[in-house]
């Protein structure tokens, strides 16, 4: 769980780029939104984090098999409507990281 939505950005991050004490080039994270225009809840799962040319934060996602992009602003707030319109039902800012083990 995320307290802020720079520890947010960070946190997905670094599930992105580790998986335990392992760094791995790319790891998706799966993070929990409030889906734009409704009321409903909709889990999309984060591939990379980049900045633009203007230095601004974007995300790349995937939801129902298509792949887009946003600004890390606009998934923060996202994320983050979660909690105003569905109090503690889920965390501020939810996001879900998998680790595996490979024998």
């Amino acid at each position: 769980m995320s307290t802020s939505p720079r520890e947010f950005i960070e946190n997905i991050e670094s599930g992105l780029r580790s998986k335990g004490n392992q760094h791995v080039d790319k790891s998706p994270v799966a993070v929990l939104i409030k889906t734009p225009n409704s009321d409903s809840l909709h889990w999309i799962t984060v591939t990379d984090l980049e900045n633009n040319t203007q230095n601004e934060c974007v995300v790349t996602f995937s939801s129902e098999g298509r792949q887009y992009k946003t600004s890390c602003h606009q998934l923060q707030t996202w994320s983050y409507n979660i909690s105003r319109d569905y109090g503690r039902v889920a965390s501020k800012i939810t996001y879900l990281t998998i680790q595996l083990e490979v024998d």
